[in-house]
Parts: structure tokens; C-alpha cells; sequence
């Protein structure tokens, strides 16, 4: 079967949630002979998350070595410097760019070897997640950080899990386990973080750390989440008010609710309510520029 290429560039990046944002993806991207290089501070491409799947070199961490990584997986740090490629011949490759409060929490509480290739096994493992995650993209209205939060969850732990490290290969703490059922059961009711912790016997400081490494989200994050998800359930009720909606999620101030909505939709309620029977934004295209540069095939 022959390889289908794959470009996804959110049409909407004025509607990107500040939790977790996917604006740039690509699947069996081939490019001409040559070296890219971009990231660092204030990059479109903040951290990264690429496959190849033919001879490439990538610039080690340490800013001297070049490493091989055909048939790899690398992930660079938020908003690392990258610099990746091949001068001889054209290669080909797979790659997803995350913003977001998501992916710092993640690199900062469950980390994985950074900048350096990766064997995770069979490459159509990480191209399962990959097609998953861009058939959600390419099908939506508009980007859902719940369903992008959970794919990536799930990639990133397989990712962990390959190569020993992050939250996996360790057992869940029951204790934890017990809390997150305590948010679950109350999550329309006022937060209180004294009252949370004591359901796992633990202090509220450890509470927390422990509670965001398991679950990648600290326990207020996680009840605020759970009352946003089942708001864009009830604002599918049009015969409900917005003001409505925020009482029944257990937040009485609808401003405040809508600012909350917002910052974790990148819509306010009453849009994203009318964008739900809105048409499906086109898919624009886009080629990334190839730059030359030293390397170690490029003759001087």
C-alpha cells in the first residue's frame, strides 16, 4: 500500500485552548535533501514530537554531536532549538507540534529522555496514535482539548512506557485513585483541597504533587475540567440559559464561568453552543522552508 501524506495547520488558531493546542501536524512528510532548523523561544513549533522513518541526523543536545535517527522517535523540550535532516537525499518523516499549559506539565511531571532518538519499537505504534489524533483534527469543528488531552495521554504513556520511564512503570498509588473517584462524585461542588487530600491520607502539599503526577493534572485542574466537560453536554440543551448551565456545574457567577469556558475552549459558551452546528472548517495546506547547514554529509 502506498504511503498517503498527511499536512493538518489549524484553520482556527484564534479559537486554540491554552490547555492543549495541536496547530501543526504531518504524516509521511517527505522533504527535499537539506537541514531544518527552528524552535527556541516563541517558535510555532514549541515542543515537538517526530518519527522518521528514513536516514536522518538530529543535533544532539549538547549542541556538538550528530546523532543518527532513522527508524526513531525524539522529543525536544518546550521550546528547544531543533535541527534535523539529511543534505544527500530526500527523508521522510512524522511530526506533531503541542502548545499549551498541557505539555509543560507533562515534560515537567512524567519525563521521557528529551532531544536524543528513541526505540519504541515498531514505528506503527507511534503511527497509530499519530493517524488517530490527526483523523480527530482533520473531522472536527474545532479542536476539543478533552479529546486531544486524552489521545495525547495515551501516546505519551506508550511513549513512557517504552522506554522506562514516566508514571507507568510504576504501579497507581489506590490512594490517589480513591481521591479522583472523591472529585468525580462531587466535581459541581466547591474545590476544597484539605478535604480531597484526607480521602488519600495524605498531606495537601504531597496530595498535590502526587496527584499530578499520576494523573498529569493537579486535583483543583482536574474537578474544573470534569465541570467545564459536562457544560458542552448541557449547552447542547437549548432551551438552557448560559446562566443555567454555570448553576448546575456549580458555578453561580456566569461571568466568572464564561471566562473559565473560554480559557479552556478558546470560545465563549454562547459560541461554542452556536459552533456546534456550524460546518467543518476547510483544511488549509502549508510547506515548511528547508534551510542548509553544516552537517556532517554536507561537504564544506
Amino acid at each position: 500500500m502506498a504511503k498517503q501524506t498527511h499536512i493538518y495547520i489549524n484553520p482556527s488558531p484564534e479559537t486554540a485552548s491554552e490547555q492543549v493546542n495541536v496547530p501543526l501536524m504531518g504524516i509521511h512528510e517527505v522533504m527535499p535533501p537539506g537541514m531544518i532548523q527552528h524552535g527556541g523561544v516563541g517558535s510555532d513549533y514549541p515542543s515537538l514530537i517526530m518519527v522518521f522513518h528514513s536516514p536522518v541526523w538530529i543535533l544532539a543536545p549538547n549542541r556538538h554531536d550528530w546523532l543518527q535517527a532513522e527508524h526513531r522517535l525524539v522529543i525536544w523540550d518546550y521550546e528547544a532549538e531543533h535541527h534535523y535532516g539529511n543534505n544527500t537525499s530526500a527523508w521522510d518523516h512524522s511530526w506533531l507540534a503541542i502548545h499549551g499549559k498541557w505539555i509543560k506539565r507533562v515534560l515537567r511531571h512524567n519525563p521521557v529522555p528529551l532531544g536524543t532518538p528513541l526505540d519504541i519499537g515498531s514505528q506503527a505504534r507511534p503511527l497509530r496514535y499519530l493517524q488517530m489524533i490527526s483523523d480527530e483534527l482533520r473531522g472536527s469543528v474545532r479542536q476539543d482539548p478533552d479529546m486531544l488531552e486524552g489521545l495525547l495521554q495515551i501516546f505519551w504513556h506508550d511513549i513512557a512506557r517504552h522506554v522506562n520511564a514516566g508514571p507507568r512503570t510504576q504501579r497507581p498509588d489506590p490512594r490517589l485513585e480513591q481521591a479522583r473517584r472523591f472529585i468525580e462524585s462531587r466535581f459541581t461542588e466547591p474545590f476544597n483541597l484539605a478535604e480531597t487530600a484526607a480521602q488519600a491520607h495524605l498531606s495537601p502539599s504531597y496530595f498535590c504533587n502526587s496527584f499530578a503526577r499520576q494523573f498529569g493534572t493537579p486535583p483543583h485542574e482536574y474537578a474544573t475540567r470534569l465541570r467545564l466537560q459536562r457544560a458542552t453536554q448541557l449547552l447542547a440543551n437549548q432551551e438552557l440559559a448560559i446562566f443555567q448551565v454555570a448553576e448546575m456545574i456549580g458555578c453561580p457567577d456566569p461571568l466568572y464561568f464564561s471566562r473559565l469556558f473560554r480559557k479552556r475552549y478558546g470560545l465563549s459558551p454562547k459560541q461554542f453552543r452556536r459552533q456546534q452546528n456550524a460546518p467543518s472548517a476547510p483544511l488549509v495546506s502549508d510547506v515548511r522552508g528547508v534551510t542548509s547547514s553544516s552537517h556532517p554529509n554536507n561537504k564544506r
